[in-house]
């Protein structure tokens, strides 16, 4: 395990670091557990269940996501088999409410794919208690770009994480995958737990370690019983191949909608597409749609390489301003996958709060 500080909060909004793993799945488990353990000061980053729990946990992994299992089970062994669940790792105490755009864009030339992420920098005791001050790191912090070097089996990937080291917010594979996680409601609620079911930021792990193509990705997530642990979401993603997908479902209804485009060039923000459900009452809505269609009226023909598509991208950044002018929320990174070429580019927040001046970072798989 190698961790690498890109940039330090205080210094800027968050910290940012650059995690690499390697080895068997298990022992890939066993250092994102080292590694969540000293992020918490010691302690379990794991969710606390039953052994009942734990088994039921694991028996449905093994049929969506059997390669995370061994993953799991060096989760397990760091917390000498506990009972906790080994298929989660928080760095937080509780998800923060999030907002995104992304636009995946193909040709014979390109295929990429950009994403923003918004999201608040006040710290959780603000978030929870409605406080003008934090005494806390900004929510999000640390912001971590894992790296994910499997020996035995599985996919290599790189990701950003935040929150929980098992899940992830966007990323792509070696077979030019790649796959973004994004809010559809700002109200979260929390259904029962269920251990036979995945919970949402669960989902984008499993497609990306499990799939090669968008019509594997469809048909497991059609396939897989999924729980909203948190908030609402849903998810695109794109091939090497120029198709994409826009993943939805209703809980309560258990219905699912694929918003799919094999030839064309797909965005989506934060309300749903599918019809799956209506989401013009929510109270994001017109601000969802005023940033989709911005995306969408995009020339995208002339976007050329991950310059063209970081500018194009830059016209949905966000920022929030409390009364007294200090930004409390803002996108606060960038990606861009370039799947043909398998170069993953990010643009972090820093001192300037101004995405635009930033200076990317590149990893390639």
């Amino acid at each position: 395990m190698k961790s690498t500080l890109l940039q330090t909060y205080g210094e800027h909004p968050f910290s940012v670091i650059r995690l690499q793993v390697s080895g068997t799945q298990k022992k890939i488990g066993y250092q994102l557990a080292e590694f969540a353990a000293a992020s918490v000061n010691g302690k379990t980053a794991a969710t606390p269940i039953s052994a009942d729990e734990k088994k039921r946990r694991l028996a449905t992994m093994e049929t969506y996501a059997g390669v995370l299992n061994d993953r799991a089970t060096g989760v397990a062994e760091f917390y000498h088999n506990q009972e906790i669940d080994p298929y989660s790792l928080n760095m937080s105490q509780q998800l923060g409410t999030f907002a995104c755009s992304s636009l995946f864009c193909s040709s014979d030339n390109i295929k990429l794919h950009g994403r923003n992420y918004d999201f608040t920098l006040m710290g959780l005791d603000q978030l929870i208690g409605g406080s003008s001050t934090s005494k806390l790191r900004p929510f999000v912090d640390p912001v971590i770009v894992l790296e994910i070097t499997p020996t035995d089996k599985g996919f290599k990937n790189v990701s950003v994480v935040s929150h929980d080291l098992f899940a992830l917010f966007d990323g792509m594979n070696e077979y030019g995958l790649s796959i973004a996680l994004l809010a559809v409601e700002n109200n979260g609620f929390l259904e029962e737990r269920n251990y036979e079911a995945v919970y949402e930021i669960l989902v984008p792990r499993i497609l990306l370690e499990r799939c090669k193509t968008v019509e594997e990705a469809v048909i497991l997530f059609e396939k897989m019983p999924k729980l909203i642990e948190f908030i609402p979401v849903h998810y695109i993603v794109a091939d090497r191949a120029g198709h994409s997908a826009v993943l939805e479902w209703e809980c309560s209804k258990k219905q699912h909608g694929v918003f799919y485009s094999k030839t064309e060039n797909l965005a989506c923000t934060n309300h749903f597409l599918s019809s799956v459900q209506d989401s013009s009452h929510l109270a994001h809505y017109e601000n969802s749609k005023m940033r989709l269609n911005t995306l969408l009226k995009t020339d995208t023909n002339a976007i050329r390489d991950a310059a063209y598509m970081e500018t194009t991208m830059s016209q949905v950044d966000v920022e929030v301003k409390d009364d007294s002018g200090n930004i409390i929320g803002a996108t606060l990174w960038r990606s861009i996958y370039d799947l043909d070429r398998l170069t993953a580019r990010y643009w972090f927040l820093d001192r300037q709060h101004d995405l635009k001046k930033a200076k990317s970072v590149i990893f390639r798989l």
